[in-house]
């Protein structure tokens, strides 16, 4: 370990601070000042996570991700770099080949093993290799399943009808498709991270209750963008060089732009251009979408820009796709730096249908 000096301010405006996430921020600084001696504590008269350097009287702003492995490692590192002042990646676990490239990149991090990377002018310090002493998912610790693709599904259907939070784990199974047993271990770990009350009780009504709802939607949409998407994709188009009208191209009902281009031309923004697409599951609804496109000069390609998904939700009562909100947001947080300015009024008007609800601690 190589140890030197250096370092400033920052404050995160957006720090979902759930129980999870503090257990990870605790858990990450006991095991810096256990191996290095030195001494980072967390600054509570700060907003957001702040994290304090006390030897060197350094303040780093933090972004907290719980299974760090698992997510797009680009887009954390974009949510690093956007805050503002000296930044801190606290992670859950870094490997040592995810260490190398945060390294490399300048990110400095923590975990709770005792992982860790600063530089600063005259600070150096990085440890890599160090190993979780528990793992970090089993059955009877299964922090992270809220927040994979079975659980964000159920987690869907909660937070676009809230009533379902009630309903027992049978009747969320059929509505969803998802198992039983794996209802209960979702509800298990949405209790452990603080946003879920009473879900000991399977079907006593009034008995379960969400709690931190803006806090959840927003961490819905950050696993929806970087766990569950990538998941539908099953195309990519590349545009025509010089390509405009996209309302002059007709999907029957059976598909619709991302949250992205609609968001974007509902706030006026003039470089507004489509860059997903999602279809209905219906193969040849599909093919005759995948004509259309064809038609307005729009070539396949693995890296095209235009990125085609398969909707997880079902369609309206006509009978067409249409885009939720909830997924709108998703969307919009897959490109935050872009779209920052758009995704404070979606979720004041997501927050909106939860007004007075009886589901809602």
């Amino acid at each position: 370990m190589n140890i030197s000096k250096k370092s400033e301010l920052k404050t995160d405006d957006e720090a979902v601070f759930s129980v999870a996430s503090k257990r990870i921020v605790y858990k990450a600084i006991m095991a810096f000042n256990k191996e290095t001696g030195l001494t980072l504590s967390l600054d509570h008269a700060a907003s957001g996570v702040v994290i304090h350097f006390e030897e060197f009287d350094y303040r780093y702003c933090a972004f907290v991700q719980n299974w760090a492995a698992h997510v797009d490692e680009d887009k954390m590192i974009a949510s690093v770099v956007e805050l503002d002042g000296l930044r801190l990646l606290i992670a859950d676990y870094i490997n040592p080949s995810m260490a190398r490239r945060l390294k490399q990149r300048s990110i400095n991090f923590i975990d709770t093993a005792a992982n860790m990377f600063f530089s600063a002018d005259a600070l150096f310090i990085f440890v890599s290799g160090n190993k979780p002493k528990l793992k970090l998912i089993s059955s009877d610790n299964p922090t992270g399943r809220a927040f994979m693709p079975v659980g964000l599904r159920l987690l869907y259907v909660m937070l676009t009808d809230v009533a379902f939070v009630q309903h027992s784990y049978r009747a969320l199974s059929k509505r969803t498709g998802i198992a039983v047993g794996s209802v209960g271990a979702i509800f298990k770990d949405l209790t452990a991270q603080g946003y879920l009350v009473g879900s000991d009780v399977n079907t006593v009504q009034g008995a379960r209750k969400l709690r931190g709802v803006e806090g959840l939607m927003r961490q819905w949409a950050k696993a929806y963008s970087g766990v569950l998407r990538k998941r539908l994709l099953i195309a990519r188009f590349r545009p025509p060089e010089i390509f405009t009208r996209y309302d002059r191209i007709h999907f029957g009902g059976h598909a619709c732009w991302g949250g992205d281009f609609i968001q974007g031309k509902l706030a006026g923004t003039t470089d507004s251009y489509p860059s997903t697409l999602y279809v209905t599951s219906d193969l040849k609804s599909t093919d005759q979408i995948f004509d259309e496109l064809t038609s307005h000069g729009f070539i396949s390609d693995k890296k095209g820009e235009l990125i085609v998904y398969r909707a997880f939700w079902p369609c309206n009562s006509d009978g067409d796709l249409s885009l939720p909100t909830l997924v709108m947001l998703g969307d919009l947080y897959s490109n935050y730096g872009r779209h920052k300015s758009l995704i404070d009024p979606l979720v004041r008007r997501l927050m909106n249908q939860f007004s007075g609800s009886k589901f809602i601690s």
